[in-house]
């Protein structure tokens, strides 16, 4: 590994980053000008532009004039390739698919899920939980309306429940209905999950409308369309039974998840959070979000000055695995597992790096990563210092 340098105003950096079972080893060039003498930013032009079918569409709020929200995707579907073929034939640009995550989407929401969900299943204080969260009859709104009713939820629970960070990804079923996963770090009784999010939903007539339709419903219509989801027909009956009386008032709109395994946590998130289903419509607009702590998480990276005898070991005993990137250097192992037997210096950083992360997440500090790794040296020396 070379050291950086710096060169007739260039600063070669060399860095390194360093994840659970990777290092990655990468260059770049600085041009040390751009701080002294600064830069001109190119300014967007704000044009009134005239409204497209399209917008005029993303502008509805109830979507049952459609019939469905899957004949409402359609023709969003239709007019966004019209817009596709537009912005190629005039810009040459190509714009992703209605609905889909771009790579940087799919790399930051694998990180971030990686990242949080191994804080806070180390944190004994902390209690990592996976809901979803689904709608109990057709959708009739918008993707968005949908989108708000979460932010409110999630900030009603952590008014309540003290929730500090979550990440979330919407997804659609094959009914059309959107549905969202949510990883959120505070332990909640399941009934009060579930309680509160129809409460929510029901500012839009969903639980209302669910329970007309299973008002409806005789005992035998029951028993026939929904004996499958009880162990026996006694538990399906209860059911019935229990839920007539209460009006069909709290629909099982919601699922929690804890894995058992806490070694398998990280995996069985990142799975559910990034998979793409086909043959289903698209989710419109956002697909997924974050509290603004977990979207200040990022992979432990420094540079490689500070610690080169020990990373050109640790290289050495690390998997080489070629890349198709110039200036980037990719090592495959175990590799925190190693710096923790085996690489003091390396091992302390590792440590002050989850120490921040921890505090990241917990206090309500408005300051970056990077600045909380400093905070703690800082600490760390004067504590010496004083000893």
């Amino acid at each position: 590994m070379r050291q950086y340098q710096e060169v007739n105003n260039y600063y070669l950096c060399e860095k390194v980053q360093l994840r659970p079972t990777s290092l990655l080893h990468y260059s770049y060039v600085m041009d040390l000008r751009n701080y002294e003498v600064g830069y001109a930013p190119t300014l967007r032009q704000n044009l009134n532009k005239e409204k497209t079918e399209l917008d005029e569409l993303n502008a509805l709020d109830d979507i049952s004039e459609f019939g469905s929200i899957v004949k409402y995707a359609e023709k969003c579907v239709e007019l966004y390739k019209e817009k596709q073929q537009e912005v190629y034939n005039e810009k040459g640009h190509v714009l992703k698919d209605l609905g889909t995550l771009s790579d940087t989407q799919v790399r930051n929401i694998k990180k971030y899920a990686i990242l949080f969900a191994d804080a806070t299943k180390s944190n004994k204080d902390k209690y990592l939980s996976f809901v979803t969260l689904t709608l109990p009859s057709a959708q009739i709104h918008h993707d968005r309306v949908l989108r708000k009713i979460l932010a409110k939820y999630l900030d009603h629970l952590k008014e309540v429940y003290g929730l500090k960070n979550y990440l979330w990804k919407a997804e659609t079923q094959k009914n059309g209905n959107i549905h969202f996963h949510v990883l959120i770090d505070t332990q909640i009784p399941r009934e009060d999950i579930q309680r509160i999010w129809n409460q929510y939903i029901n500012k839009y007539g969903y639980v209302d409308r669910y329970s007309e339709k299973m008002n409806r419903l005789t005992a035998k219509e029951y028993m026939a369309k929904y004996s499958k989801n009880y162990k026996s027909e006694k538990d399906c009956i209860l059911a019935y039974q229990r839920n007539k009386k209460m009006g069909w008032s709290n629909p099982p709109s919601t699922k929690i998840e804890t894995p058992k395994s806490k070694r398998n946590i990280v995996a069985y998130v990142v799975k559910y959070l990034l998979k793409q289903e086909e043959n289903k419509r698209p989710v419109i607009g956002a697909v997924w979000g974050a509290s603004n702590k977990v979207k200040k998480l990022n992979y432990l990276n420094f540079e490689v000055s500070s610690y080169l005898e020990e990373l050109n070991h640790l290289r050495g005993k690390l998997e080489y695995v070629p890349t198709a990137i110039q200036f980037v250097e990719l090592y495959k192992g175990k590799v925190y597992q190693m710096i923790r037997k085996g690489y003091k210096k390396l091992n302390e950083h590792l440590k002050i790096y989850n120490k921040a992360i921890r505090q990241l997440l917990d206090t309500d500090l408005s300051i970056n990563l990077d600045q909380l790794i400093q905070l703690i040296y800082e600490k760390q020396y004067t504590e010496l210092a004083n000893n």
